[in-house]
């Protein structure tokens, strides 16, 4: 656990995931409605559960989600207009589409990508949602294909300037979207874009050659936060 106040890391235990079958391993995490729910994940592709911040416990709720989900790999999420979209995943709806969940219920958007996304991330940056690279599982290739989606339909943006870019993070601070991590030669490589315009700004640290074992991050303020598996 970080604190943001003292900038302070300490380890806190989540209750119950065990035992109660919510194991959240590539599960969507998104902040909706006030409440932090864990969507899918790997060893169960269908879960809904909700975080109780109050305990630090993890509870599976009675229903399931009609699609699955599996987040980090084969597909994306993130909170748009306080809905949570699951894209992308080829078991799910598919490496092209996105379902919505509100809290109740699983719907299943018409809207359709130009490129499939897999091993793909998405944020919400300028009023949209944005997803950045990913591969094609049928055609077994990867691509830096940027596109954003404006709660009709997806548009096709300026590439990524690496060629090609997967397994990383994306994340925004309201002003810019950044990439970091990743698969392959570049994976230490930051890149900023802002008005259209992508921008080298750094590298990572050696540390993170192996990048793409960097599941989650988040900015605030001056600094990146990044969580590794």
């Amino acid at each position: 656990m970080l604190n943001l106040a003292t900038d302070t890391l300490s380890k806190a235990s989540i209750n119950g995931w065990s035992s109660l079958g919510t194991d959240t391993e590539d599960s969507c995490y998104s902040f909706m409605n006030g409440e932090h729910w864990f969507l899918g994940g790997y060893e169960n592709p269908r879960m809904i559960a909700k975080l109780n911040i109050n305990n630090c416990e993890v509870k599976p709720e009675q229903n399931f989600l009609p699609f699955s989900h599996i987040d980090g790999m084969w597909g994306s999420c993130a909170s748009y207009n306080d809905i949570t979209y699951l894209c992308f995943d080829e078991d799910g709806v598919d490496e092209y589409g996105c379902s919505t969940y509100g809290g109740e219920s699983q719907t299943v958007i018409s809207a359709k990508s130009n490129y499939a996304h897999d091993w793909a991330e998405m944020t919400v940056f300028d009023d949209k949602m944005w997803v950045v690279g990913g591969c094609d599982p049928q055609n077994f290739g990867c691509h830096g294909e940027t596109e954003s989606f404006d709660g009709n339909s997806w548009s096709v943006g300026v590439p990524h300037p690496s060629g090609d870019i997967s397994g990383h993070l994306v994340l925004s601070d309201g002003i810019a979207l950044y990439t970091m991590s990743g698969r392959g030669g570049l994976s230490q490589d930051v890149f900023m874009f802002k008005n259209n315009v992508w921008t080298l700004l750094g590298k990572l640290t050696e540390n993170h050659a192996d990048a793409y074992f960097l599941s989650s991050g988040r900015i605030d303020g001056e600094y990146v936060y990044l969580g590794e598996e």
